[in-house]
């Protein structure tokens, strides 16, 4: 009878040990599972107290893929953009994409607004700088009006010229296709929204001097009925100006047949800025209706002062990078005014890519790019060259990982901005990817996703993580609580 009692006991504790040992082999399957693939369980208790710990201390932090707004309580409308820091003013200052009017009937675009403009002394708090480039918006220079070298590019909607003039506005109603470009006044007063007589008489004076035929030109070639896409700024230190770059397309809204790239300056990095063109690249192709064309870019600025529009061409098969000339408004080149292959551009790649943001470290050049779907999100991709920006540009794969990998995290890149401590100054090796969360059928409510970019400077290689979070210590790569179920079970188990 002992010796049952003593195996049926023996047999008790071996099972214990058995379901012990299968639990710790389970929940080590579990932590591996959540530690492989990046599933964030958030315990919202624990974020959210975090949060406005964070808040009511003022600290930076910002949520991803909400909608972020402005000093105002507005939505910011800065979608496709960039950011530069001003050694001026020590602020910061975002230029993008203004979605604030509803798309047009039936499409996936807006009508044009211009390139909206922010500051920012922390990154987290903007304030509404105003459209820093607005499209020209004068109806006389397509309403049959006689022609006058006085007549202005910009005026305000509520004015009697503007209602009386026989060119109607575009109805919306759903039934309408997008009309011919120069023949309908935009469906929105955009001009009066963002700006008062003052302002539209300091746009005017930027362009006082010019004849009428020019003034026509560049109102038919600049107003709401086209494409205003990833504009991005650089501080000139040649010039002391502010230039901005941006894609340029048309004939109309919603179509890609121009394939531009657009120039402005200003001497303020708020703006106003001025118009100056809109044309096509030198860099050659195969076929003629595909030479220099230009669609997503971005601008680079070297630490020599030189400056480089990057760019999808030749429908999108490959990513150029075109030096710039020393007024970063015009492409450079030789003493005949060609621009030569493997002197002033080159082709990087041709992998079929859009989106591209670049950014140098440690010497060696990186870009990361998107694929072409669209609107939806797809793997993004990086390349790096490290002899020279005009060097060999080897691919890297994607630099995502967990989940949502495969898709950028549902979000397309845009621009990769230095980190800069409180001081203003550069912190080596920390930057931000900046992207965008499209919502195709209603553009406005497209919002935001930053993310930190670790970079492997002796492996010249990338990494990037979800974080549903921005904060300084994400970015710096500092330890944060364990707000999520896989971070408490690498706390558990000293992973």
């Amino acid at each position: 009878m002992k010796n049952t009692k003593k195996r049926f006991a023996a047999i008790f504790r071996l099972k214990k040990i058995v379901i012990i040992v299968a639990a710790a082999i389970m929940l080590s399957l579990f932590s591996w599972m959540l530690i492989s693939y990046e599933i964030q369980i958030y315990d919202d208790k624990s974020i959210l107290e975090w949060v406005k710990k964070k808040e009511m201390k003022g600290e930076f932090i910002l949520k991803n893929g909400t909608v972020w707004l402005d000093t105002d309580g507005a939505p910011i409308q800065a979608h496709g953009g960039g950011i530069i820091f001003d050694e001026k003013t020590s602020k910061y200052y975002w230029y993008g994409e203004d979605k604030t009017e509803p798309n047009l009937p039936g499409k996936t675009c807006v009508p044009v607004t211009g390139v909206h403009c922010y500051s920012s002394k922390d990154l987290k708090n903007w304030k509404n700088e105003g459209i820093a480039l607005p499209v020209f918006n004068n109806p006389q220079f397509a309403d049959g009006t006689e022609p006058s070298d006085g007549l202005p590019l910009y005026i305000a909607e509520d004015s009697a010229v503007y209602k009386n003039s026989p060119l109607p506005a575009f109805s919306m109603k759903e039934k309408d296709p997008v009309p011919e470009n120069g023949t309908v006044k935009s469906p929105s007063a955009t001009l009066i929204k963002h700006n008062d007589a003052n302002r539209i008489a300091e746009l005017n004076a930027l362009y006082e001097g010019l004849t009428y035929a020019q003034k026509k030109e560049m109102y038919l070639n600049f107003n709401w009925n086209k494409v205003v896409e990833r504009p991005k700024v650089l501080y000139n230190p040649h010039t002391g100006k502010y230039v901005m770059r941006w894609h340029h397309d048309g004939d109309k809204a919603g179509e890609y047949a121009a394939a531009e790239a657009g120039a402005a300056v200003s001497d303020s990095p708020a703006g106003p800025f001025k118009y100056l063109y809109t044309s096509r690249l030198p860099n050659t192709a195969e076929g003629l209706e595909q030479q220099g064309m230009l669609r997503d870019m971005t601008l680079f600025a070297d630490d020599d002062g030189k400056a480089y529009l990057i760019y999808s061409s030749e429908n999108n098969k490959t990513t150029v990078i075109m030096l710039l000339d020393e007024s970063y408004t015009a492409p450079a080149a030789d003493k005949y005014g060609n621009s030569v292959e493997g002197v002033h551009w080159i082709r990087a790649h041709s992998d079929e890519r859009e989106a591209p943001a670049v950014f140098k470290n440690n010497g060696a050049y990186y870009m990361i790019t998107s694929g072409l779907t669209g609107w939806a999100p797809n793997p993004a991709k990086y390349h790096v060259a490290k002899n020279g920006i005009f060097g060999e540009w080897e691919d890297k794969g994607n630099p995502c990982a967990g989940r949502k990998a495969d898709v950028t995290y549902n979000a397309q890149s845009t621009f990769v901005l230095e980190y800069r401590g409180e001081d203003g100054k550069t912190v080596p090796g920390k930057y931000i990817l900046l992207l965008d969360r499209w919502s195709p059928n209603n553009l406005s409510q497209s919002t935001y996703v930053w993310l930190p970019l670790t970079v492997d400077a002796e492996n010249q290689t990338l990494k990037l993580t979800y974080h549903a979070y921005l904060t300084k210590e994400a970015i710096l790569g500092l330890p944060s609580p364990p707000l999520t179920l896989k971070e408490k079970i690498k706390a558990f188990f000293g992973i």
